[in-house]
């Protein structure tokens, strides 16, 4: 299978061209076909070419050192009826994929990956049906997963990083858009649920947040605007100060 990625060399300020990236499955994926401006486009760069394409990374790609990428996304199996969360490995910066493990079963979006403070990974993902948070744990850099738990937290759009301090953060979208953190770094006790921008001011429709330094988020929230013909959708930002008292 094959998909779209860009590379960056100066932090995110600008991108080189659209290359492609290639996955390894274990089990045959439920696929579309790219449109042919786009095969035309990207066959010049592919010593083997495939048409086949899937939505290959759902939130962020972590950096595990030594050449050694995570990345999570929403895929179908071939028989699946709805998405299922599952997980991938690079030992190549990013250009081949492989070691497609299972993470959540069938019904789960917006998978999120994190590194915790205690050495293993998480998987943040939203149950489509219930609208709970689900949490899945790997004790071994993402080969086999754990299953998945409850959060005690609803929502949607959410996105999982580790902070310096050893502290997660997940923002996400309920009502508005929140933030909620682990002060330990494992994901097991999520505390401080906070509401930062209510839809009663406007209505929020996915969020996104990075840390800039050390104890300061840039937290990026998409807001919509009218109805209709005439809805517009705006980015926005703030700046969240985290410390541990």
């Amino acid at each position: 299978y094959v998909t779209r990625h860009w590379t960056s060399t100066d932090g995110g300020l600008s991108f080189g061209a659209p290359e492609l990236a290639t996955f390894e499955c274990s089990k045959a994926l439920r696929t579309d076909r790219l449109s042919s401006p786009a095969v035309d486009e990207l066959r010049k760069t592919s010593a083997q070419w495939s048409d086949r394409f899937f939505d290959a990374v759902s939130g962020s790609i972590l950096d595990l050192g030594e050449g050694l990428f995570m990345a999570t996304t929403e895929a179908r199996l071939e028989f699946d009826t709805r998405p299922r969360a599952v997980s991938f490995r690079s030992e190549d910066g990013g250009v081949t994929w492989g070691s497609m493990a299972a993470v959540m079963g069938e019904g789960v979006e917006s998978p999120s990956l994190a590194h915790c403070a205690d050495g293993n990974l998480a998987c943040l993902a939203r149950d489509a049906g219930a609208g709970d948070l689900l949490l899945a744990w790997s004790v071994d850099q993402g080969k086999s997963w754990w299953d998945p738990i409850r959060t005690g937290s609803k929502g949607a759009s959410p996105m999982m990083v580790g902070l310096h301090g050893n502290i997660l953060a997940c923002c996400y979208v309920l009502d508005g858009a929140r933030i909620m953190f682990d002060a330990n770094g494992t994901g097991r006790r999520w505390t401080d649920r906070i509401c930062l921008i209510s839809d009663a001011d406007e209505t929020v429709t996915a969020t996104a947040i990075c840390e800039v330094s050390n104890g300061r988020l840039l937290y990026i929230y998409a807001a919509a605007e009218g109805n209709g013909k005439t809805a517009k959708t705006s980015i926005k930002a703030l700046y969240v100060t985290v410390s541990k008292t």
